[in-house]
């Protein structure tokens, strides 16, 4: 029986050859296994479709567009695409902590006011302070190491 997916995550790749491996296994190795990887290839010209097709974990959908588009514009087809509670974005040039979607995923279950978190580069000393928008209706936590993690509210 599969499993529930919780997590989508949005990765946009152009001509991504030297990080893309990187940053996929970044992603299926993290401790949190309830996810899917939605990669949308922005017409790469480099070896970037070679390398994301060399994967078989069936938690990594991948799409190939023949043309360039713009990562927004495939950002948001993974979007539509994607089956999680929750979307994570994540650039085909980082590398993911094993922990991130572990963490982000306990901080937003434990707490239902918060709509997203996300995190600086670890140059500021910001752990898990929550800033409010009243006016928006939401709340949004940041904290280091890790990228912006979307819930709906």
């Amino acid at each position: 029986m599969k499993e529930k997916i919780w997590i989508s995550i949005i990765m946009s790749v152009y001509d991504e050859e030297q990080y893309v491996q990187e940053a996929i296994d970044s992603i299926l190795w993290q401790t949190y296994p309830f996810i899917e990887l939605i990669i949308i290839n922005d017409a790469s010209t480099d070896r970037t479709d070679t390398i994301v097709r060399s994967y078989t974990d069936e938690r990594l959908v991948y799409l190939d567009s023949s043309e360039h588009q713009g990562t927004y514009k495939c950002r948001n087809r993974a979007i539509q695409m994607a089956k999680g509670q929750y979307l994570a974005m994540m650039d085909a040039d980082d590398i993911a902590m094993p922990e991130r979607l572990e963490k982000q995923f306990r901080y937003l279950e434990a707490h239902p006011d918060v709509c997203a978190v996300g995190a600086d580069d670890g140059q500021k000393n910001v752990e898990w302070p929550d800033i409010a928008y009243p006016d928006m209706g939401m709340v949004v936590a940041y904290y280091t190491y890790g990228d912006l993690y979307y819930s709906q509210c």
